[in-house]
């Protein structure tokens, strides 16, 4: 979090995540790509807690795309096919839970 930064300034946190952003946006590539070595290098997470930080900030910031997308296309509903979205949710839920099982703990 901003308030346990492992000693490390808070605007220089701030900095270089604005950094990262602005790369990701440009780029294209998506957060991943330079939010994962960016918060390792800074010691922000352990390894193991970097694969679920990069999920959660992928989902963050899908849902605002989404969201921006919906305003810019007027609330359109032309644009968003959401029979084919309610089917690819219904069958990413339930292979994540088949998959889940697979796993070994």
């Amino acid at each position: 979090t901003l308030h346990d930064l492992n000693g490390k300034s808070k605007w220089r946190c701030v900095g270089l995540g604005s950094l990262v952003g602005a790369l990701s946006g440009f780029s294209g590539l998506g957060g991943g790509l330079f939010f994962g070595p960016f918060l390792i290098s800074q010691q922000l997470v352990l390894a193991h807690e970097l694969t679920p930080t990069i999920n959660l900030t992928a989902m963050l910031t899908t849902i605002m795309g989404t969201i921006g997308y919906l305003i810019m296309g007027f609330w359109g509903t032309g644009y968003i096919h959401f029979h084919l979205a309610f089917a690819l949710f219904i069958v990413a839920s339930l292979s994540g839970i088949y998959f889940k099982r697979l796993q070994p703990m």
